[in-house]
């Protein structure tokens, strides 16, 4: 079992849709609660923070952006999702700002709840099993990371920026990820562009200045190395 969920939603209706759309058991969660306001939630997220919670973004009193962001700033571990009819690049940075996970529309689409399981299922299971020994400065790093990988931020910058050896963080990257940094930050922010063009944009300069490229080229050439297309075709291909 990958850990509990909660789901926050002031629609019932939605909430039934989020529970049959991304079926937790089968993807190794427990579903401990559902709530249709953010400050009965916030109560079981400070007692109890879950592995995962999905929330609607406008209710009543709180957003869902206002309570991502209380989490972020209280350093609460839980991975958020955000779900929202409202296809808004303000909401999609304020998102990414508050560490955010991810970025829904409604109506949600199986295929995109699907991939987006997929993909938490892999990374949560190397959390659940191995982030617990992972250095604190290693943490902090990734945290950091996460936070300003928009930035145009390097190894070197990182590292100085956290205190540590740079030497030493490349090599926590491998230890612990199997990966590098630059694999690391920049499936960070191809993922970041990815939500930007599911949301509807187009403009791949304005994109490649988003995610902290030096160029168009570059940001193309990336994107086609992690997924097999150009931006534009990938464009293409989610808006048939």
């Amino acid at each position: 079992m990958l850990g509990d969920v909660i789901v926050i939603d002031d629609d019932h209706w939605a909430i039934e849709d989020i529970i049959a759309s991304f079926r937790f058991e089968d993807w190794g969660f427990h579903l401990s609660a559902t709530y249709s306001d953010v400050p009965s939630a916030w109560q079981h997220i400070v007692m109890d923070p879950p592995t995962l919670i999905i929330s609607d973004i406008r209710m009543e009193k709180e957003s869902g952006l206002d309570l991502a962001k209380r989490c972020h700033e209280n350093k609460i571990p839980s991975t958020f999702v955000l779900v929202s009819g409202y296809s808004d690049f303000s909401y999609v940075q304020q998102a990414f700002e508050s560490n955010v996970y991810y970025y829904l529309l409604k109506p949600l689409d199986d295929e995109k709840v699907s991939a987006l399981m997929v993909r938490l299922h892999e990374e949560l299971l190397i959390t659940v099993e191995d982030r617990e020994n992972w250095p604190e400065s290693f943490s902090s790093s990734i945290a950091f990371i996460r936070d300003h990988f928009r930035d145009g931020i390097s190894l070197a910058s990182v590292a100085e920026a956290c205190y540590i050896n740079k030497s030493y963080l490349a090599q926590m990257f491998s230890k612990y990820l199997k990966t590098t940094f630059t694999q690391y930050r920049n499936q960070l922010c191809i993922d970041y562009a990815k939500q930007r063009m599911r949301d509807g944009e187009r403009n791949m300069t304005l994109l490649s200045g988003e995610c902290g490229f030096e160029g168009l080229s570059q940001f193309s050439r990336t994107f086609k190395q992690m997924e097999g297309m150009s931006p534009m075709q990938y464009f293409s291909s989610i808006r048939v």
